[in-house]
């Protein structure tokens, strides 16, 4: 997240949100071209209208990621609105960054991937 941000750990909250977003099309569109190809050999009725289900509740990612920049949205109008002090020591207490280290967040999803 390229944003200049007033709070330090809502920049940090973007970025990840940002990540998670860039995650979440990338596994969607993995997971997406697979099926489309199951779909493609699949003989079967039941599971051809099966991986048809799947393709449909995929489709949902969308929802997903919009709820996700409604989020973001949100900590950007908290951040260009907190200004009192006490505001920002009460986000600095909040913070979540110190709660789950990225690094082992990144080695979860490398493994995920393969």
């Amino acid at each position: 997240m390229e944003k200049n941000c007033n709070n330090e750990h809502i920049r940090i909250a973007l970025f990840h949100l940002d990540e998670a977003i860039k995650e979440l099309n990338e596994l969607s569109s993995t997971l997406m071209e697979t099926l489309q190809e199951l779909l493609q050999k699949e003989q079967d009725p039941q599971t051809h209208e099966k991986i048809l289900e799947t393709i449909s509740k995929l489709q949902l990612e969308d929802i997903i990621v919009q709820r996700i920049r409604r989020v973001e949205d949100f900590l950007k109008m908290v951040d260009d609105n907190v200004v009192l002090e006490a505001d920002k020591k009460f986000l600095d207490e909040f913070a979540w960054e110190n709660e789950v280290d990225q690094e082992d967040i990144d080695k979860m999803l490398q493994e995920y991937k393969g």
